[in-house]
């Protein structure tokens, strides 16, 4: 999918903001996914592993608010879009900083950062 992202350019007429949001979607993944592949080997491939998903999920969830916002009527495009995004990323943040070390626990103290 965020492949198909770099030849839409309809919006713009050229590379725009959600173009970057695809490259920060493909680096979370990529970043999410050579850990296991290349890192297994070391102690904290499963953080890096968890917490690169993580984020990469996150981003999946602010698309999906902004999506949605700019669907429902009387509602402006960049508003809608900045908020629901900023609203998703700011909560997704605040979990992970409260909740993180308490999910990495499931995984043992071994894996701890």
């Amino acid at each position: 999918l965020n492949i198909t992202a770099f030849s839409i350019y309809r919006l713009f007429g050229r590379f725009g903001p959600f173009h970057m949001a695809a490259v920060a979607s493909c680096t979370s993944l990529l970043a999410g996914i050579i850990p296991p592949l290349l890192l297994r080997h070391k102690k904290s491939w499963i953080f890096l592993h968890f917490t690169f998903m993580y984020f990469s999920v996150i981003g999946l969830y602010a698309a999906f608010a902004s999506e949605v916002m700019v669907r429902l009527p009387g509602f402006r495009f960049w508003w809608s879009v900045a908020g629901a995004t900023l609203a998703i990323v700011v909560f997704g943040v605040y979990a992970y900083k409260r909740q993180s070390n308490k999910w990495m626990a499931q995984f043992g103290k071994k894996f701890k950062q």
